[in-house]
């Protein structure tokens, strides 16, 4: 899953900073660093988020929805990521096995790709784009082709393509996690057990911009395992259940753990787990029944987990939860822009986004009525500062024998810009 970098590059954006302020910005931020790095070991709340640049955009307004695109020959779409080289949007679509394109505004064509393709995550570094299925292994695409496929072990889920040593991971819902160097498999890192426990289901992962380091957190047992290169260094507990995403905030040495399996029922489980990377010490947040996904403010410091069990989005900033806010239904997915501070969160079952920044909400976007009806992932150009939204546009229905079947209908793209 794509996290958000800074990126200060954006087309017709200026950056206003004079070589003065650069200058005294630079010598303040190097003495609260030190400052800083003095307490991380105490308290890694304690550091201060100052910008590491003051940009004009920061100013911008938010964006409006500008085209709506629908996606013929899609059904159930799971995920989408933006390609910044190619400048492509990939959606798998797991119902219908194939990935759809859309391009300069408009779709381009669906490439089937395998059976039930899950998660897609674009390579920063090139043009590549990675598709995991459940039953058919991994596709590698390169504008709207496929360059190369690699079988599976067992069932591939979730993408992490690490742009600082090169190499992208794909975990699999049985053991291993497959590491992939440009097109071809490096190798099967089967993961060690912990405490006594075989590790499965690592659906949450991220790495680390300062170290390279990637962090994977497992669904069951709490196990944080982490991999250099192609070898685990490290595991320890993060003191959660159902791990469903995660980001590294390297600036900060923080993880943020969104934990799906927390239950009302007992109040035991935490729903977000804040892990100082200094030390490996835990903090829990109890701040609703359980959480789904995950993005921060590289900037500020803030951090934003959706939690659809109770119509909230959790705000932290360090180790503390700033506030926990009411949404529209059902929020699912969260996005940051870095340039501009806004945060985009689906409500799922309010056709609607809720928009924050620094740390508050702003305002809400009320999307088409007659084109779809269930909001479920965004994500951003960090260039153009366009903002997607993939509407799934499916619904759970009760079959004759009384179980939830899927029934799914054409999926739209909403572009805010």
């Amino acid at each position: 899953m794509k996290k958000t970098t800074l990126n200060f590059y954006r087309s017709k954006q200026l950056i206003s900073v004079s070589a003065a302020v650069i200058f005294l910005s630079v010598g303040l931020i190097l003495l609260l660093g030190l400052a800083a790095d003095s307490r991380a070991s105490n308290n890694s709340s304690s550091l201060l988020f100052f910008p590491l640049v003051y940009s004009d955009s920061r100013l911008a307004p938010v964006p409006s929805i500008v085209a709506s695109i629908p996606l013929e020959g899609a059904r159930c779409p799971k995920d989408m990521s933006f390609n910044s080289f190619s400048g492509d949007l990939y959606i798998t679509n797991e119902d219908s096995d194939n990935v759809s394109i859309i391009r300069d505004q408009s779709f381009l064509r669906n490439i089937s790709t395998g059976n039930r393709p899950i998660h897609v995550e674009s390579d920063p570094n090139s043009s590549k784009v990675y598709v995991s299925h459940l039953w058919s292994g991994i596709s590698i695409l390169e504008g709207d082709s496929i360059s190369a496929h690699i079988p599976q072990y067992g069932e591939s889920y979730n993408i992490t393509t690490n742009s600082v040593n090169n190499y992208t991971y794909v975990t699999d819902l049985y053991r291993p996690i497959t590491i992939i160097q440009d097109s071809t498999k490096v190798k099967d890192l089967f993961v060690p057990d912990f405490n006594g426990q075989t590790i499965v289901w690592q659906l949450a992962s991220d790495f680390d911009r300062l170290t390279g380091l990637t962090y994977f957190a497992s669904w069951q047992y709490g196990a944080m395992t982490v991999v250099e290169g192609t070898e685990v260094t490290d595991q320890y507990s993060f003191h959660g259940e159902g791990a469903s995403d995660m980001i590294v905030d390297s600036h900060r040495r923080l993880i943020v753990v969104a934990n799906a399996r927390a239950q009302a029922e007992s109040n035991t489980l935490n729903n977000i787990s804040i892990v100082d990377l200094n030390t490996k010490g835990v903090t829990a947040i109890f701040s609703a029944k359980y959480s789904s996904h995950i993005d921060f403010d590289p900037v500020t410091g803030y951090v934003y987990v959706t939690n659809p069990s109770d119509d909230t989005v959790t705000v932290l900033q360090g180790k503390m939860e700033v506030a926990t806010y009411q949404t529209g239904k059902k929020p699912w997915d969260v996005a940051v822009d870095p340039i501009t501070g806004y945060a985009y969160v689906t409500n799922a079952e309010e056709h609607s986004v809720s928009v924050f920044k620094d740390g508050v909400p702003v305002t809400t976007i009320d999307l088409p009525e007659d084109k779809g009806f269930e909001p479920w992932k965004v994500t951003i150009d960090e260039e153009s500062g366009r903002v997607y939204v993939l509407d799934r546009s499916s619904i759970d229905k009760p079959s004759y024998r009384e179980k939830q079947v899927v029934e799914c209908r054409k999926p739209w793209v909403h572009i805010l810009e």
